[in-house]
C-alpha cells in the first residue's frame, strides 16, 4: 500500500482553520434563494417545499472536503470541492451541493445534482 502524499490530520485542520463547510454552506444558502426567486415551481417541485422550511426544517450534513486536480486545463488546475447533503424532515437525501473553490477560498463554480 502506497503513502498518501497529504497529512490527514493537517488536512483536517486546515478544513476546521479555514471553516470551508461553512464557506460552502454561505454558497449554498445563496443558491437555494436565487432559484426560489427566479424559479418558485421547480424549486417547490424538486426540494418539496419553499425556500424558508429548507432552510429552518431540512438538515445540511457535511460530506466531502477534496483536493482536486483538473488535467482538462493546461497547465492542470488545483482546487477544492465541498459537499453537503441536504435531507428533508424524514431524514431522505434531497439534493446534493458542491462548492468549488481555488485556494484563495474564492467560488470558482457550485452546483446542485440529485
Amino acid at each position: 500500500m502506497h503513502k498518501m502524499p497529504i497529512n490527514s490530520k493537517l488536512f483536517e485542520e486546515y478544513i476546521q482553520k479555514n471553516g470551508l463547510f461553512d464557506k460552502a454552506r454561505e454558497y449554498l444558502k445563496e443558491y437555494l434563494e436565487i432559484w426560489w426567486k427566479e424559479e418558485p415551481d421547480a424549486f417547490f417541485e424538486d426540494m418539496r417545499t419553499s425556500f424558508e422550511k429548507v432552510i429552518k426544517e431540512y438538515a445540511f450534513t457535511d460530506k466531502v472536503v477534496a483536493i482536486q486536480k483538473n488535467f482538462l486545463y493546461e497547465p492542470p488546475r488545483d482546487y477544492l470541492s465541498v459537499s453537503i447533503l441536504i435531507h428533508d424532515k424524514e431524514g431522505n437525501g434531497v439534493r446534493q451541493y458542491t462548492a468549488f473553490f481555488d485556494f484563495s477560498f474564492e467560488l470558482i463554480v457550485d452546483k446542485l445534482e440529485i
